[in-house]
């Protein structure tokens, strides 16, 4: 099912430093990696995208997240003056 969304994209500012968070979306039967960048694509979107159907396992996809992970992303940021 749609649903495991690791890494939200977010864009966050700490002292002058821009950090971002990539989204990444997974089939939660086969973990096919459904979307993933620092675009915030909502459920919607990839569902549609791929015809409500995982297109590795034809496993349905949900249109309401069964799981969502924050984790941590590799350093990425830029300074900002």
């Amino acid at each position: 099912m749609l649903g495991k969304y690791l890494n939200l994209s977010c864009i966050f500012k700490i002292d002058s430093v821009v950090m971002l968070m990539p989204q990444q979306v997974l089939c939660d039967g086969c973990g096919e990696i459904l979307y993933q960048g620092y675009d915030i694509k909502s459920p919607e979107e990839i569902y549609e995208t791929y015809n409500g159907r995982c297109p590795r396992c034809g496993r349905k996809l949900s249109l309401m997240p069964q799981k969502i992970e924050v984790l941590p992303a590799e350093k990425r940021s830029e300074r900002i003056r």
